[in-house]
């Protein structure tokens, strides 16, 4: 009940600070135009912000953990309901994306995300606190992220944008995964939940910067492009986004299984993961400098052959140099494709529309990959893990690659 009340109170603050900041943006609307660098530092701030949870999510959840005690399963559907929330905000972004005003839907979602963060620690109960962040995912980060998709998906050059977004996300587990023990020594989530909630505060400062194209159709319109976008070549890079991310958590989520099947300890998995990770970073990085000098084709084709040299690594992997060097191969390939990967959706459907599915197709293939892994695999032989993972690394590059052949040809299709 105390949970309910105080979202009652959260939705009359967010009202108020609403009508604060949509009174602000009339003013900002009429300033001249931001320079390209502060739009794009305002478009990659936002997003990082928007999916700053879903990547801090295992310290959060520890340090969940810590303080109220709760156990895995309890901890499971705590995680399930922030990453609901945010699927069911991306699907209804369907709808909304073409219809509404994007700066309104941003204040209000940046409301949401620093009220919701400020009312965690209040929600000590375990089905308060299931509520408290369900409803911060989907009327707040969630909302966000979506938004913020779809806005780079109008935007020249998506790849870089995308790029600096994974590096600036990196950043940001690298500071919660050591700030987080020290916020939580004092048996509190106050520590943890005011910092978010600050950083959420600065997307107010951001947005006064955000440059969002034109997008007013009518609801006809909408109706009548969204058949042909679903099912044309946007669908298919979502199904090829989708594709991708079975792939990678077909692996990630038995990783530390597979340094098991090498003959390694956990403590020797963890510093190899922890290594592995960092060099991922390289790959977000050398996307960003290498834009599309190289197009598009070329990049996404060595990250999938990257890709498949890790999937043969970690079947190989019999000592820790091996298998901390797949771990590597796998995150530096990831994040080097990932920005391509995006940025061909982005390339296919310029109204940004089905951008905000991205996080829905994200949700589905890390949802399906473990099942489809844990459902092969016999016994303890987690290679099968990297089987599947190679496989569906295969049908990602024949769904996407002859997509992007085809435009390179008829470039005229970029429209």
């Amino acid at each position: 009940m105390s949970a309910i009340i105080g979202l009652q109170r959260v939705l009359t603050i967010a009202l108020l600070l609403t009508q604060l900041s949509i009174s602000r943006d009339k003013i900002i609307s009429n300033l001249t135009q931001p320079s390209p660098f502060k739009s794009a530092a305002a478009v990659v701030w936002l997003s990082m912000l928007g999916a700053l949870v879903v990547n801090i999510q295992p310290m959060f959840l520890g340090a969940i953990s810590e303080v109220y005690g709760f156990n895995a399963a309890q901890l499971g559907f705590i995680s399930g309901a922030e990453l609901g929330g945010g699927c069911i905000a991306s699907l209804l972004a369907l709808y909304w994306f073409p219809r509404l005003d994007l700066r309104k839907l941003i204040s209000v979602a940046l409301v949401v995300a620093v009220v919701g963060n400020l009312l965690t620690p209040l929600a000590t109960t375990y089905s308060g606190l299931i509520l408290v962040r369900f409803c911060t995912a989907l009327f707040g980060t969630g909302a966000l992220y979506a938004v913020i998709l779809g806005v780079i998906g109008q935007m020249n050059n998506p790849e870089k944008l995308f790029a600096s977004a994974i590096i600036l996300q990196v950043v940001s587990v690298a500071v919660f995964m050591l700030l987080t023990p020290v916020l939580i020594s004092g048996g509190s989530m106050s520590g943890v939940t005011l910092l978010m909630a600050s950083l959420m505060a600065s997307g107010f400062y951001a947005k006064k910067y955000l440059v969002i194209a034109s997008q007013k159709p009518s609801g006809q319109g909408a109706k009548k492009n969204f058949g042909l976008l679903i099912w044309g070549l946007p669908g298919l890079a979502l199904l090829g986004l989708m594709t991708f991310d079975i792939g990678i958590a077909s692996i990630w989520a038995f990783v530390e299984r597979l340094g098991s099947e090498a003959g390694l300890s956990m403590d020797e998995s963890g510093l190899a993961l922890t290594v592995g990770s960092a060099i991922g970073v390289i790959g977000a990085f050398f996307a960003a400098y290498l834009g599309l000098r190289w197009g598009r084709i070329k990049p996404f084709v060595a990250s999938i052959l990257g890709l498949l040299l890790a999937c043969l690594m970690f079947i190989e992997a019999s000592t820790w140099l091996n298998y901390m060097l797949a771990v590597g191969m796998l995150n530096l390939f990831w994040n080097f494709a990932l920005p391509y990967l995006l940025g061909s959706i982005a390339l296919f459907d310029k109204t940004g529309r089905l951008m905000v599915l991205i996080p829905a197709a994200q949700s589905a293939g890390f949802a399906l990959g473990p099942i489809i892994s844990g459902l092969l695999i016999v016994g303890t032989d987690y290679r099968v893990a990297a089987v599947v993972g190679a496989g569906a690394f295969v049908c990602c590059a024949a769904i996407v690659v002859p997509m992007l052949l085809k435009i390179t040809k008829n470039p005229v299709g970029q429209k």
